[in-house]
This record gives structure tokens, C-alpha cells and sequence, in this order.
């Protein structure tokens, strides 16, 4: 085996392994894709695979930048590793900050949870470093919040809430969209 080869072998086993990595974190939701029918079973896929995604990005991300530029390097030189590596890494993955507390209040008392299972397994796992999503789940969470203002304001206007209820949700509707609308 030439060095070259064993250069190869190497990295891509480095970036096997950060793949690894990303859906062991994920399995649980892999798991239940395998459990469920149809368009249910691949909306979960669709999810998983946006999740494990953002983690092999995030774990990628914490490599030094030499490894990094040589593995950018090496997937201009072989087609499969470039295939694999581009699939696992999706530049049009976006790099989202971390949440700070206004933003996670915000996003708490305003978007429902229960509408799409990506959004509370995205919050789940973003931690204390970052995260990644994609352009359309970004517009997906402003548009959750715009819904909630548009609800407190039917609620107000039957005398179900209170004004300063409708304002609160008027301004966690406006910290979502100060975060997340500098991003796309």
C-alpha cells in the first residue's frame, strides 16, 4: 500500500466515522422511520437526515484546519469520496449560533412544538456550541411565530386575552425574526 493510499484510507475513514458519529445520535428517529407507513415514514427519514447532517457538520466543524483543508483538498481528486463526503457534509446546511435565552423563551412560547417532530429534535440537541438547519426550517420557525401573533391577535380582539399578552407575543415574534432572518 502506497502512502497515498494509506492517506486516502485514512480520511476517509476519519470522515466514515464523523457519519458515524452523527447517527448514532439520530438512530432513535431512523428507528422510528422504520416503524411507521408512507409519507409519515418519509417525512421522519427527511428529518433524521437533516439532523445527522447538522451533526457530522458540527463534528466536522471541530476538526483542526489542517485535517479539515486536506480533507477539501482530497475531495477534488476522488469522485466516491467526494460523493460521500459532499452527501454527509450539505453545504446548504446553515450555520445557526447559539440560542441565547430571550431566543430560547421566544421559541418556547411561541412555535408548536407538536407540528413538526424535526423542530424538538433540533432543539434538542442544540447544546452549548451550534447547530444546523436548513433554509426552508428557518422560514418554517418565523412563519410558526408570525402564526402565534396572528392567533393572540384573534384572541385579543374576542376579549380572550389580555393586551399585554398580545404585545409579549408581538415581541418574541420580533427576537425570532432579529435571530434567525440575519441568517438566511
Amino acid at each position: 500500500m502506497t502512502l497515498k493510499n494509506k492517506i486516502s484510507e485514512d480520511l476517509y475513514n476519519l470522515v466514515r466515522d464523523l457519519n458515524n458519529q452523527a447517527y448514532k445520535y439520530t438512530y432513535d428517529l431512523w428507528n422510528e422511520a422504520d416503524t411507521k407507513d408512507g409519507s409519515e415514514s418519509e417525512d421522519i427519514r427527511e428529518d433524521a437526515s437533516t439532523i445527522q447532517r447538522g451533526l457530522f457538520r458540527k463534528f466536522f466543524d471541530q476538526l483542526d484546519n489542517i485535517t479539515k483543508n486536506t480533507i477539501f483538498d482530497y475531495t477534488k481528486t476522488d469522485k466516491d469520496f467526494s460523493e460521500d463526503f459532499e452527501g454527509w457534509y450539505d453545504k446548504n446546511l446553515i450555520l445557526i449560533p447559539t440560542l441565547d435565552d430571550d431566543t430560547l423563551n421566544a421559541l418556547d412560547l411561541s412555535i408548536d412544538i407538536r407540528k413538526n417532530k424535526w423542530f424538538v429534535n433540533w432543539l434538542k440537541n442544540q447544546d452549548t456550541s451550534h447547530s444546523y438547519l436548513l433554509k426552508y426550517q428557518i422560514e418554517w420557525i418565523i412563519n410558526e411565530a408570525k402564526s402565534y401573533v396572528e392567533e393572540m391577535s384573534r384572541a385579543l380582539k374576542n376579549n380572550e386575552i389580555e393586551k399585554s399578552d398580545f404585545e409579549n407575543a408581538k415581541e418574541y415574534l420580533k427576537v425570532i425574526k432579529n435571530f434567525f432572518s440575519s441568517l438566511v
